[in-house]
């Protein structure tokens, strides 16, 4: 689910006419991370932690939590598993709920 009051955040420091690009510059460079996941391919630590950065700048409340999560048990330990279909369907679902609002950036 994402935090629309951190959008509303963002559109009053940047403008509203800013924010689809901004949405777009995230699409493209969250989906080139989520890549490796789709295809099952076990994430870095740092993957992770790029991903909860991100997922907190746009309000993706599930993927932040899920990549925070996931970045923890890596550093505890690094070969745990995270489970890539449970962070790509986060992503989804709330890549959906944004271009609700914005499909100028998709």
């Amino acid at each position: 689910m994402i935090d629309w009051s951190r959008i509303d955040e963002i559109e009053q420091e940047l403008g509203a006419d800013e924010v689809p690009e901004l949405v777009a510059v995230f699409l493209d460079e969250v989906g080139d991370a989520m890549g490796p996941l789709a295809q099952n391919i076990q994430p870095s630590e740092a993957a992770l932690h790029f991903l909860k950065g991100c997922a907190l700048t746009l309000g993706f409340d599930d993927l932040a939590k899920l990549a925070s999560d996931g970045e923890a048990r890596k550093k505890a330990s690094g070969d745990c598993c995270v489970d890539t279909v449970e962070i790509c369907a986060a992503y989804q679902n709330e890549k959906s709920e944004l271009l609700e609002r914005f499909p100028m950036a998709g």
